[in-house]
């Protein structure tokens, strides 16, 4: 067991070695983990629709330099994000998170209201995704979103490498700035 990795390797691989060619993955190891509970929180995009540039800012923060919100590591790589919705596994106090967030940005506590947790009963990001579903294919997870083109977009659907948010505050407010897609898996601080 080797848990000094070095990813920059492996991650220029991924990418085909340069030269515009892809790489091709010939085996995967999985570490496995200790069960944790599911938490579901959606950001009430409708009724809020004035903080969503907020709420981006906070979940690329708590994400990809939790410290900036008083969050633990630990509790950062348990989460990860697409659409509206925040996944987290374990106990991780988002809702607490949001709140301090929006104190520090002189936001009304008000506001804490446009994050709320849903289906307590999911134990999974899948099983959350078939609750109240009316779907022509029952059991099947569908894409959230579905696939669409996106202009223009300085980011849009590519891995953005913590190092490079590491480096400075100014690199994560150009990030949030100019995404038009946001996604964050689990566990990115590779």
């Amino acid at each position: 067991e080797d848990f000094d990795i070095d990813f920059a390797d492996l991650w220029f691989a991924v990418n085909g070695g340069g030269g515009g060619t892809w790489g091709v993955v010939t085996s995967v190891s999985l570490q496995l983990h200790k069960y944790l509970p599911y938490k579901n929180f959606v950001f009430a995009v409708t009724e809020c629709s004035a903080l969503l540039p907020k709420y981006e800012e906070f979940v690329a923060k708590y994400l990809m330099t939790p410290s900036l919100l008083n969050v633990t590591k630990e509790s950062s790589l348990a989460c990860g994000t697409s659409d509206t919705g925040l996944h987290c596994y374990g106990d991780e106090d988002v809702l607490g998170a949001w709140e301090r967030f929006l104190e520090l940005n002189n936001v009304p506590l008000e506001a804490s209201a446009c994050l709320y947790r849903i289906n307590p009963d999911a134990k999974s990001f899948a099983e959350a995704n078939l609750m109240g579903q009316d779907s022509r294919f029952p059991g099947k997870v569908p894409d959230a979103p579905p696939p669409t083109p996106i202009p223009d977009a300085i980011f849009a659907f590519v891995l953005i490498p913590q190092s490079w948010i590491d480096e400075s505050e100014e690199n994560l407010d150009f990030y949030v700035q100019n995404q038009i897609v946001e996604y964050y898996s689990h566990g990115v601080a590779t």
